[in-house]
């Protein structure tokens, strides 16, 4: 279902610790199929993800350390542009909104609802990346 664009796995890399989803969380993960390329709500899919703090031996031999995705379907570090994104409550009706995003630019991600609703997302409400370009890598606070 995810893919990646060309990027290369880091050496030697070990899970330290997986963490649960923070409450109120989702992830947006990238999908490749006859639609092209898009994102589609974790919970829509087969897949079960947590969040992992990642050591692993960068390309210049420093050690590092960051955090990722986590598949526990596939027992592997999500090495694409999947992302964590906040679910939403419909200011209309008070039900979960459905994330939807054609790419990881936060300016694309909006909500829907079932009542007609629609909002687009802030990038406050929006776990940036941190770190290395195109790696899902978010804080943790350490």
């Amino acid at each position: 279902m995810s893919m990646s664009y060309g990027y290369t796995e880091p050496k030697n890399e070990e899970v330290l610790q997986l963490m649960p989803l923070p409450d109120g969380m989702t992830v947006m993960m990238e999908c490749d199929d006859e639609d092209g390329i898009h994102y589609v709500d974790v919970r829509e899919t087969p897949y079960a993800v947590c969040l992992a703090l990642v050591e692993y031996e960068g390309t210049d031999g420093n050690v590092y350390k960051h955090s990722a995705i986590y598949d526990l379907t596939e027992c592997e570090v999500l090495h694409d542009n999947s992302h964590v994104v906040r679910l939403q409550k419909c200011p209309v009706c008070g039900e979960y909104m459905k994330p939807i995003s054609v790419s990881i630019d936060v300016d694309e991600l909006r909500y829907t609802c079932k009542c007609g609703a629609e909002k687009l997302a802030f990038v406050a409400e929006i776990l940036e990346p941190k770190g290395h370009p195109g790696r899902s890598q978010y804080s943790f606070g350490y």
